[in-house]
């Protein structure tokens, strides 16, 4: 009991009593308390009193969830106040404003999983998907959720091919992937990871194989044992037919390493659709007029997405871009409709901050602009960082960025051996730039573009091997001394074949800046190609560029279709756009071993003709392609071919001894191609001083020889699938050159 100083009673049994006395009383307690006097406790709800406030959404309406801590009461007729968009309730109930009910929350635990009859464990090299269904058997009758689960460890491959010309741009591999989906009458969960991802340039040329890969991580890195790519979202269900509800909408990928290679870019772009004429533009317009009529009338109705946090990270990207030396027509006018002026610059850091937006709501089109506009204000905000490194300014920045690293390997690890390997890998890196963008500008100032493109073709002659740099090197020095000694007469030829005596003086002219300027462009070049080798000897492992993960795949098989990717179709398709100057109207159908061992005999089967060659300088056996060049040794095109078989005949083998027994026979199996005489009689020895009569008489001696040359094979099944794919390309041949085009016969008939 507390009484304070002057009070008149002390009530037995209050808890507090409180005020002086009042000199009038107007009611008082049973036990004589003053009214004003006695303070008790009074519930006016039923409760424990206790309470929880909390603001939460419910799509674009933002609610106001008050709920007991202690006592946790569902009540099924709850009184209702809305002011404005905010919605009172009680307990775990949302209200929504378009249909003035109430919606209950299930917060129970997920479904367990169900694995009858499928394997959830999916191991190595598997791709399993679980199911689950509800186990709840208190849940109500419109009440429902199940769940997919989907493992791909060994990976997922996604190939970009274009059918003119039919070759493979990209081949993006994504490994160990897990995607968990939950679905049920009130929301929409979905939950995934990526563990690894590598997106490779399978463009013959390509100055670098690698477009995307994961940067590597260093010790300290506190993400480094986290996945690539991880994402999840979470839908609510909505009732209503323009709007999408989403609590939460997460991605999150590591820092990565991104090369942009002019030439792929813009046949990604072609591919695209980007090369549309004005022309089909207007017509493609014209035809969808009402179908953009009513489009603009739903603007107004369009979809609005809601998340209640939207949020996409991407740290930092290691990005390069090279530039194309030579691009086709077609590249060259998608370059031009979009305006593209790209700089070649290496390895430059880009830090990036993530793209945050809580409570939106709004549309795709819109987000999507937000989205795009705030990573090129990013990009434009670290230009400075771009233009550092730049190749004509000998990539400073990648210069600075080897020094700190072998510096603070110094400081950290003592590493001595690592400190002068950065350096030497950024000075020799900075030499290779500013030399190599010195003998570029120089050759297109001062050179014809033919001479500018066999000086390429021979820098692209080269391996991965550091030396082969070198080489490349010496070899562009001497065709810069040889193009100088002759580039007077060269030059001055051109010039009077082309555009007469008009040219002469001009070619004269061109000539003898050509004397100076190539054999300066050849020394460059053998400068470039030095510091390269010290660069790629010097590189320390951190910097190495991942293996191409597979071979460009066969796009186009003989039929007309895509086939499945094998290594040995895409080995031989290689080989053969190597031997045709990349001709992609032929199309590639089977390769094979013939003679293996020192022979090495391999033949060549395409939609045009036969080949069979001779690696020099490769590895033979296997029945994959030569690491050398290659001799032909014959080429039938398939105008002159009839048919191939697989003969054999029986030979004395081993040594011959004196014996009353005589030795086994040997037999030995050759594969048959009958190709027709006028086409023989035609590659006959043609000179002057061999007349026609005695050229008739070796004819008919020698031929069935000439008509029916045999290759050796090493088994007969070797001979007869040879002898069976030969006839199948011929057959597939005649179809395609006999068969009668509907143009040609409208033409005919008109």
């Amino acid at each position: 009991m507390l009484m304070m100083p002057d009070t008149i009673y002390a009530i037995a049994g209050s808890e507090v009593v409180l005020g002086p006395p009042a000199p009038v009383c107007f009611m008082r307690l049973p036990d004589g308390c003053p009214i004003e006097q006695a303070i008790s406790r009074q519930r006016l709800r039923p409760g424990s009193g206790f309470l929880s406030v909390k603001v939460t959404s419910d799509g674009p309406t933002r609610v106001l969830q008050i709920s007991d801590v202690k006592q946790k009461v569902r009540m099924k007729y709850p009184k209702l106040l809305v002011q404005e968009r905010i919605v009172w309730f009680i307990q775990n109930v949302y209200a929504r404003l378009e249909e003035r009910d109430w919606l209950l929350i299930n917060e129970d635990k997920r479904p367990s999983i169900i694995t009858s009859g499928m394997d959830s464990r999916g191991g190595s090299g598997s791709t399993s998907a679980v199911v689950a269904a509800p186990t709840d058997k208190n849940k109500s009758e419109g009440e429902w959720e199940f769940q997919i689960v989907m493992l791909a460890k060994a990976g997922i491959g996604i190939s970009l091919v274009t059918r003119d010309p039919a070759e493979e741009l990209l081949y993006a591999f994504m490994l160990n992937v897990v995607v968990d989906y939950q679905s049920s009458s009130l929301q929409k969960i979905l939950d995934g990871s990526i563990q690894n991802i590598q997106i490779d340039n399978q463009l013959a040329d390509a100055q670098c194989p690698i477009v995307l890969y994961l940067s590597p991580a260093s010790k300290n890195d506190e993400h480094r044992h986290m996945p690539a790519v991880h994402f999840t979202a979470n839908k609510s269900a909505s009732n209503t037919d323009n709007a999408e509800i989403y609590k939460l909408l997460m991605v999150t990928v590591k820092n990565v390493t991104l090369t942009l290679e002019e030439e792929l870019f813009c046949k990604a772009l072609k591919f695209a659709g980007i090369t549309r004429s004005d022309a089909e533009m207007e017509q493609i317009d014209e035809s969808a007029f009402e179908t953009q009529k009513a489009l603009l009338t739903a603007t107004a109705t369009a979809t609005r997405y809601y998340f209640g946090n939207l949020k996409l990270t991407l740290n930092q990207v290691r990005l390069s871009v090279l530039k194309s030396n030579k691009l086709s027509p077609d590249l060259q006018a998608v370059k031009r409709k979009l305006g593209l002026s790209l700089i070649t610059f290496e390895d430059a850091n880009i830090e990036l901050d993530p793209f945050v937006r809580v409570h939106p709501f709004e549309t795709i089109n819109f987000l999507t602009n937000a989205v795009v506009r705030h990573y090129q204000d990013e990009l434009l905000s670290q230009a400075v960082l771009i233009l550092g490194s730049t190749d004509f300014l000998g990539n400073p920045i990648g210069f600075l960025n080897d020094l700190s690293e072998g510096v603070s390997g110094l400081v950290s690890d003592g590493n001595v051996g690592g400190l002068f390997k950065n350096v030497a890998h950024g000075a020799a890196n900075s030499a290779a730039k500013m030399t190599g963008s010195l003998s570029a500008g120089l050759s297109k100032a001062t050179l014809d573009e033919r001479y500018d493109e066999r000086r390429l073709m021979i820098r692209r002659r080269r391996g991965d091997k550091n030396k082969e740099h070198l080489v490349a090197g010496l070899k562009g020095l001497g065709f810069g001394v040889l193009g100088g000694l002759t580039s007077v007469v060269t030059e001055t030829y051109d010039g009077v074949a082309h555009d007469g005596i008009s040219g002469f003086f001009s070619g004269l002219g061109w000539g003898l800046v050509g004397t100076i300027s190539k054999p300066a462009i050849g020394v460059l070049d053998l400068a470039t190609g030095a510091a390269t080798a010290v660069r790629e000897s010097s590189r320390s492992s951190s910097k190495q560029l991942p293996k191409r993960l597979r071979p460009p795949r066969l796009v186009l098989g003989p039929g007309g279709s895509m086939p499945v990717f094998g290594e040995r179709s895409a080995a031989g398709q290689e080989m053969m756009y190597k031997m045709n100057g990349r001709d992609y109207n032929e199309i590639y159908v089977a390769h094979e071993q013939l003679r293996s061992g020192e022979d090495d005999l391999q033949i060549l089967i395409t939609s045009d003709r036969v080949l069979v060659f001779t690696g020099v300088g490769g590895s033979g056996g296997g029945g994959g392609s030569s690491g050398g060049s290659n001799r032909q040794l014959l080429t039938v095109t398939h105008g002159d071919l009839v048919s191939a078989r697989m003969v054999s005949e029986k030979e004395e083998g081993g040594p011959v001894v004196a014996s009353p027994v005589p030795p086994p026979l040997e037999e030995k199996f050759y594969l048959e191609i009958l190709i027709n005489e006028d086409a023989m009689e035609e590659s006959d020895d043609d000179d002057i001083g061999v007349g026609y009569d005695m050229r008739r008489q070796l004819q008919r001696r020698n031929r069935d020889l000439h008509k029916r040359p045999q290759v050796r094979c090493d088994s007969e099944r070797v001979a007869r699938t040879v002898a069976q794919q030969i006839n199948y390309a011929r057959t597939m041949y005649e179809e395609r050159t006999q068969a009668v085009i509907d143009d040609e016969i409208g033409e005919q008939e008109e």
